[in-house]
């Protein structure tokens, strides 16, 4: 199925072969693995919109699924990007498109919603 969400998927960057090569990417926002659809993107909306919003700012973003956390998917970037990563979070916030915590409140949603009713 062709994917037409707001994050581009063409201008993913691929960190896991920055893993491979000894680059553990930055990770700004994580969801369960159980909980993406076919292109390995999080299913929940305000999930993609997030990175998308990140991705659209000039901010070269990848999905990590091959993580060591379990069960964890991340958006995150290479090392050299942190300092526009945290420019643009700034800005999206001061914007007020995002609250401070927004990232990890979404998070954390997911995965309760994941780990289903008691978990």
């Amino acid at each position: 199925m062709a994917y037409s969400g707001p994050i581009d998927l063409e201008q993913l960057i691929d960190l896991a072969s920055l893993y491979a090569n000894g680059e553990c990417p930055y990770t700004f926002f994580a969801f369960p693995i159980s909980s993406i659809d076919e292109h390995g993107l999080p299913e929940n909306t305000e999930a993609q919109r997030y990175i998308a919003a990140v991705q659209t700012a000039g901010v070269p973003v990848g999905i990590w699924l091959t993580s060591p956390a379990e069960d964890t998917g991340y958006a995150a970037v290479a090392h050299r990007s942190i300092p526009l990563l945290h420019r643009t979070i700034e800005s999206l916030t001061t914007n007020g498109l995002y609250s401070d915590s927004f990232a990890a409140d979404l998070s954390e949603q997911l995965f309760r919603d994941a780990a289903g009713p008691g978990g």
